[in-house]
């Protein structure tokens, strides 16, 4: 059991209530308030209070939608923070809805959110993978891939993650010597970055 000071006690009390204030303000302040909520979100995910992290995700987007246009990037991120969301509850159909509309803004946004894109590609990837759309989720984790490519040295950390994604894909379609192919690019490059303990 924790037990907090009157000094700490009060900071957690002036938090909830700013933190209330600021989700009841018609309509929010500032912008500024949609960035505590994604942090807030954020820690909930963590504890896994989906239900409660998808409450602040979706009360940040509202407040995002008043303040940028429709199809800036922060939109995209927030919709995919809501797929994020919706995947750790299993609401495979929900969350891919809400990735594929971050996934369109991020490819039409100037300049391009490339980066962006290939995270949200590999999301939908996973999310296609989950309903045994094998061939569709290996595609995507494919141009994730090659977007990824252009960005990061080939033996980046970031890379080593997509070759896993793509490895499992083959793996589960049974086309094991491409998927041992993926999976062992994926360690040497993990190696580099997590070596071995003597």
């Amino acid at each position: 059991m924790i037990v907090l000071d009157n000094i700490e006690w009060r900071l957690v009390i002036d938090i909830h209530l700013g933190i209330d204030q600021m989700r009841n303000n018609k309509p929010p302040r500032t912008r500024d308030s949609a960035h505590v909520l994604q942090k807030i979100a954020l820690i909930l995910k963590q504890q896994q209070k989906y239900d409660e992290a998808l409450d602040n995700n979706q009360q940040t987007l509202k407040i995002q939608e008043i303040y940028y246009p429709s199809n800036h990037i922060v939109i995209a991120s927030s919709l995919n923070s809501i797929g994020v969301t919706l995947y750790k509850q299993k609401k495979y159909v929900e969350a891919l809805d809400y990735y594929q509309r971050a996934l369109k803004i991020q490819e039409k946004s100037d300049p391009p959110s490339d980066v962006d894109a290939a995270r949200t590609l590999h999301n939908i990837g996973i999310i296609l993978r989950e309903q045994q759309k094998y061939n569709e989720a290996f595609n995507y984790h494919q141009r994730a891939l090659k977007i990824q490519e252009r960005y990061y040295p080939s033996d980046h950390i970031v890379i080593a993650r997509s070759f896993i994604l793509i490895g499992l894909a083959l793996a589960i379609q049974r086309n094991s010597n491409d998927a041992l192919d993926y999976y062992q690019r994926a360690l040497t490059i993990q190696k580099k970055y997590y070596p071995a303990v003597h």
